[in-house]
């Protein structure tokens, strides 16, 4: 059954079966077709069995669809206040002028200081719009992090996707304060702007439409540190920030009781559990 299959190989690969044939590396994941085709075995089932579990990953994945939607529309209530509070807004300053510094991190081969414990180290691949994916974190050796010194995040910085999807930003969370990053970039703003303000701006149509006129390259865009901080920001007064970032914060607060993580990484158990009877 074609759907089995497909769930087979689903689950294999998010359980990690399949990465010893990655070719890992700081930037983008593939995967060697023939090594995958010819060394992945897949459970042989009678096919009513096969049925009866497809017909409940069916129904796991409609949930899953459910509550993504429910997100969906957090965001976009987000985007719509922030819209309504900020479109009127005449003044405006680079971005480089508002932060102390526009930056990138490690832009240096650190595959020979991969570690299984030890410094984390943030890629393009772990930022979200406004939110940090930390679900597929590598680490580096503290004595290789130490060497970029000058590069470590603190809480509240934005870091912005310098490639794939460039200008997509989020904030750093206090507990990734100390880490470093690969190739991304790293607005470090001054005291006088809210970070929620200006992160959400650059992920806003204003941020976006900058960054689609900004990017270069054809098969892999990018986005330079010159570049993003060239970006007009729209200066709001703080008051009027920090009552934009109130805000956000309880739209979040919405968000965690639906409990967007724990929710999708449980019933992906459910789905591995499911393969693997």
């Amino acid at each position: 059954m074609d759907k089995y299959v497909f769930y087979s190989l689903f689950a294999n690969y998010r359980r990690g079966g399949t990465r010893a044939f990655e070719n890992k590396t700081t930037g983008i994941h593939n995967l060697k077709t023939d090594d995958f085709v010819s060394r992945f075995d897949i459970y042989e089932l009678p096919i009513k069995e096969q049925n009866l579990i497809c017909e409940k990953l069916d129904k796991i994945y409609n949930i899953i669809k459910l509550r993504r939607q429910e997100l969906l529309i957090l965001d976009d209530l987000i985007k719509a206040r922030f819209v309504e509070m900020f479109d009127s807004i005449k003044e405006e300053k680079l971005l480089g002028e508002i932060s102390e510094f526009v930056t990138v991190g490690i832009a240096n081969s650190a595959t020979h200081a991969y570690a299984e414990s030890g410094i984390p180290m943030l890629r393009n691949q772990n930022i979200r719009e406004n939110y940090l994916d930390d679900s597929d974190l590598i680490y580096i050796k503290p004595e290789f992090a130490a060497k970029y010194e000058s590069k470590e995040l603190k809480e509240n910085d934005i870091i912005v996707m310098r490639t794939g999807y460039p200008g997509v930003a989020c904030l750093v969370p206090k507990k990734y304060e100390g880490c470093q990053t690969f190739t991304t970039l790293i607005v470090r703003l001054r005291s006088d702007n809210n970070p929620s303000y200006v992160c959400n701006y650059i992920n806003s149509d204003f941020g976006k439409r900058f960054v689609d006129l900004e990017k270069v390259g054809v098969a892999q865009q990018n986005v330079g540190a010159r570049s993003l901080a060239h970006m007009p920001i729209k200066i709001a007064p703080r008051e009027l920030q920090d009552k934009f970032a109130t805000f956000v914060k309880q739209i979040d607060k919405s968000k965690s009781a639906r409990n967007r993580r724990y929710f999708i990484v449980n019933k992906r158990d459910e789905i591995y559990n499911s393969i693997e009877k």
